[in-house]
């Protein structure tokens, strides 16, 4: 008779069977990691109120962050504890609010001690001064504001930081 096999056999074509088994978990972080466009800054926005930091999410988010870490912060560090040490490796930025903090620079200094070196610390705080200002600097923060501040600044600030208008402007060949 008439035998037609569509199915490679063994030794052809074949790809063995993958041992052991994947988890979902794996799957669904796999495609995560598609779906986020690798060009995009990831973000960790730590601030005293999340609800009003949605215009600043928007914003952020249309302009190529992906905000990778999110909480409120209250008082004091516990909220770090909910993070992986591993979860800080592929920030490049970090807002935190020092707002209402009983220790702003301790609470700067654990943060920062927990990101890439190479990334940018922006610190919100209701502290107009510059000896608070420069001991803030020498703790790991990049960049200081007394809030509140409007979110395009706090945007613009990200952008020169990261050096991101001048990579695109090299870009861009002027």
């Amino acid at each position: 008779g008439l035998m037609t096999t569509d199915f490679p056999t063994v030794g052809q074509d074949c790809i063995p069977p993958r041992q052991g088994t994947i988890s979902y978990t794996e799957v669904s972080m796999h495609f995560q990691g598609i779906m986020d466009n690798d060009d995009s800054i990831r973000i960790a926005l730590f601030l005293r109120d999340t609800g009003t930091a949605m215009p600043l999410k928007n914003l952020l988010k249309s302009n190529g962050f992906l905000v990778e870490m999110e909480a409120e912060v209250k008082g004091g560090t516990s909220f770090l504890k909910a993070f992986n040490p591993a979860d800080f490796t592929r920030l490049r930025a970090v807002v935190l609010d020092l707002v209402g903090q009983a220790d702003p620079l301790g609470f700067a200094h654990e943060v920062c001690a927990r990101c890439p070196v190479d990334a940018v610390v922006v610190a919100l705080g209701s502290e107009n001064d510059l000896g608070f200002y420069r001991r803030l600097r020498a703790v790991g923060v990049s960049e200081y504001f007394v809030s509140p501040v409007p979110a395009e600044e706090l945007l613009q600030s990200l952008r020169t930081l990261l050096h991101l208008d001048s990579a695109a402007e090299r870009r861009g060949g002027r």
